[in-house]
């Protein structure tokens, strides 16, 4: 992982061949070594004009860098996607009167 002078992430390396690099509409703010050989990475992306086009996702790596899942969450946290990328499916989620997320659709990927 490579910081900048603001100590910032600038980019992060998973397995020998998946780098990710922030961009200035996407931060890296977090990465998560996990038990499996797991590694979780949150970018944020800043919709700088358009609030409603800022959000967050954390995806999820196996050790060799292969993406297994991804989360992506509206600004405001009413909406979500979920990707499987092992089950090719993702599933929209949307906020019900509880405050949970629920699915509401679900399609092949």
């Amino acid at each position: 992982m490579q910081h900048n002078h603001q100590n910032e992430i600038v980019n992060v390396r998973i397995g020998r061949w998946r780098t990710l690099s922030a961009t200035p509409e996407r931060r890296i703010v977090e990465v998560r070594e996990l038990a499996c050989d797991r590694v979780a990475v949150l970018l944020m992306h800043d919709g700088a004009r358009d609030f409603r086009q800022s959000y967050k996702i954390w995806q999820l790596y196996d050790i060799n860098g292969r993406i297994l899942a991804s989360l992506q969450t509206s600004s405001d946290g009413g909406f979500a996607m979920f990707s499987d990328y092992e089950t090719r499916q993702a599933s929209q989620l949307l906020r019900n009167r509880r405050g949970e997320l629920e699915t509401v659709d679900t399609w092949p990927i």
